[in-house]
């Protein structure tokens, strides 16, 4: 029983909360920035305190960009499609075809 858990644990890997996992998911904000060529001005980052084998909002970013409007879209739908449990919220932006703002995003995990 103890070897079919770790073995879950393991495949699951990527939902638990650690320093390597945050920094890839960084990395990966940054570099689809740069692929859908969003201006990343600032992200901020508020880290919860995760209990024990419990899934629950971790990580809590807040970005603030400018960029075309489609290209914004884009980027915000492949931060969403991420292989961690990502949701994104509170878009608040302002412009036309070249839009400035900022959205909040969820990261969901566990800690084991």
């Amino acid at each position: 029983m103890n070897d079919y858990v770790d073995n879950k644990l393991k495949e699951l890997s990527y939902l638990l909360f650690n320093d390597e996992n945050w920094a890839k998911f960084l990395n990966t904000i940054s570099q689809l920035a740069q692929k859908y060529s969003v201006r990343i001005k600032v992200i901020e980052n508020k880290i919860n305190e995760p209990s024990i084998q419990k899934i629950e909002q971790i990580l809590t970013l807040k970005v603030s960009f400018n960029g075309s409007f489609a290209n914004t879209m884009k980027y915000m739908n492949a931060i969403e499609e991420s292989e961690l449990v990502v949701d994104i919220y509170e878009l608040n932006c302002t412009g036309q075809k070249d839009i400035e703002g900022q959205f909040n995003i969820a990261v969901w995990g566990m800690k084991y």
